[in-house]
């Protein structure tokens, strides 16, 4: 039987524009920060199994590396049994990546947001006093 050739529809600038803000601009798979540019649109349900180019819904914006890891693994990729993590020793969050450098960017943006945070609740209490 062969397979019906997947006519794919172009995704508009809006579609995308609303799935940015929709996902903080991160990658839907690892919690990545995109880079502009440097991301891939993914459909949840895929072309060949009935998926849609026009519903938001089976969307999602993904970091080129976890597009790449996703494809590139027979049987499917299991997300979590593939990927590298640290535990946060201040919230106890894991960030996962597909490899201990993505890890480490994970987690050095991570740390940020506890330092601003830090910064905030000591501003706030100077402004108390």
């Amino acid at each position: 039987m062969l397979k019906q050739k997947i006519i794919r529809g172009k995704i508009s600038k809006g579609i995308v524009e609303n799935l940015k803000k929709q996902q903080c601009s991160k990658c839907n798979i690892c919690g990545f920060n995109l880079e502009e540019g440097k991301y891939h649109i993914e459909h949840i349900k895929p072309l060949s199994e009935g998926g849609n180019d026009n519903d938001i819904n089976n969307l999602q914006i993904i970091c080129i590396e976890c597009h790449i890891k996703k494809h590139n693994k027979k049987p499917k990729l299991n997300l979590q049994k593939n990927m590298f993590n640290k535990t946060c020793n201040v919230c106890g969050r894991v960030i996962a990546g597909f490899t201990q450098k993505h890890v480490d960017t994970l987690m050095a943006q991570h740390m940020i947001k506890h330092q601003n945070e830090d910064r905030e609740k000591e501003k706030n209490k100077n402004a108390k006093s």
